[in-house]
C-alpha cells in the first residue's frame, strides 16, 4: 500500500512539472510507469505513448527543459484535424498548468500549445464536437499570463531605471491577431471569437510598460468591431461578449 501511495504521489508530482527530468521523453516516460504500477494508464491520452521510451540518461537540473515541453513537438507530428477529444482536453490541461506558473519558458509553451490548439479548430471547422474545448477562453489564459509577465517586467525595469522589456506584450497582440485570424477563417458566431476582454488584456499589457500608443493601436483594432455589431454583440451561447467597456480606456488613460 505505502509503495502505492508513492507511486500516485510521484505521478500527479509529475504530472504538475515537480518532478526535474533530463527530457521531455525521460519524464513522460516516468509517468507511464507510475500509471503502470497503480493502473490508471487510462488517464494518459494516445500521444503519449509516442513519448515512451526505454532508453534513459542521469537526471540533471541544469539541463533539464521545462516538463511537457516535447508536448508541443508531438502535437505538431500529428495531421491537422486528427486529434482526438482526450488529446485536446489533456493539450488544453497542460495550457492551464504551465499558465500557472508565470514563468516565461512555460508560458511559451503553453502560447505554442495553444496556437496548435487554434490550428486544430480551424481545420475542423465550428460543427466538431470533437474541438468544443478549444475557445478564447484558453486563449485569454495565455494572454493574462503576458500580461502579469509584462507587470513584472515593468517593475524590474522601474528598479533598475531602464526600459522595460515589451515582449510579453508583443508576444500577447500577436497571439490575439491568431485568434482573430481564426476566427474570421471559421466564420460565424464561435467560441474563438475574441470580445472585449481578450482586447482589454493586451490593452492592458501594453499599457503596463508604459506603450500607450501600441496599446491604443490594439484599441482601434476593436472600436470598428463594437461599430459594426451594434447593438453590442452578446452571445452567450457561445461566450461572446464583444461590447464597449470603460475598464479598456482607463488601462490606457491611467
Amino acid at each position: 500500500m505505502a509503495s502505492r501511495r508513492a507511486a500516485v504521489a510521484a505521478c500527479r508530482a509529475a504530472e504538475r512539472g515537480l518532478v526535474v527530468a533530463s527530457s521531455p521523453v525521460d519524464l513522460v516516460s516516468r509517468i507511464h510507469r507510475m500509471a503502470d504500477a497503480v493502473g490508471c494508464s487510462s488517464a494518459f491520452p494516445p500521444w503519449c505513448s509516442q513519448l515512451r521510451t526505454s532508453h534513459r540518461r542521469p537526471l540533471s537540473a541544469s539541463t533539464a527543459p521545462p516538463p511537457t515541453a516535447g508536448v508541443v513537438e508531438v502535437l505538431g507530428s500529428i495531421p491537422l484535424g486528427q486529434l482526438d477529444e482526450l488529446s485536446i482536453a489533456k493539450a488544453a490541461e497542460i495550457i492551464v498548468k504551465k499558465c500557472e506558473a508565470k514563468n516565461p519558458n512555460y508560458v511559451s509553451i503553453a502560447d505554442r500549445i495553444v496556437r496548435r490548439l487554434i490550428d486544430e479548430r480551424v481545420a475542423s471547422g465550428d460543427d466538431s464536437p470533437r474541438t468544443d474545448d478549444i475557445t478564447i477562453e484558453l486563449v485569454n489564459g495565455v494572454l493574462d499570463c503576458y500580461r502579469a509577465l509584462s507587470s513584472i517586467t515593468a517593475y524590474d525595469s522601474h528598479l533598475d531605471r531602464a526600459l522595460p522589456n515589451q515582449s510579453f506584450a508583443k508576444k500577447a497582440d500577436e497571439l490575439l491577431a491568431a485568434a482573430e485570424e481564426a476566427s474570421e477563417r471559421i466564420g460565424g458566431g464561435n467560441t474563438l471569437m475574441p470580445g472585449t476582454d481578450s482586447y482589454a488584456i493586451v490593452v492592458d499589457a501594453y499599457a503596463k510598460i508604459g506603450a500607450a500608443n501600441k496599446a491604443e493601436n490594439v484599441l482601434k483594432r476593436v472600436e470598428p468591431k463594437w461599430m459594426n455589431n451594434a447593438p453590442p454583440l452578446n452571445d452567450d451561447e457561445h461566450g461572446i461578449k464583444l461590447q464597449p467597456n470603460a475598464a479598456i480606456y482607463q488601462a490606457i488613460l491611467i
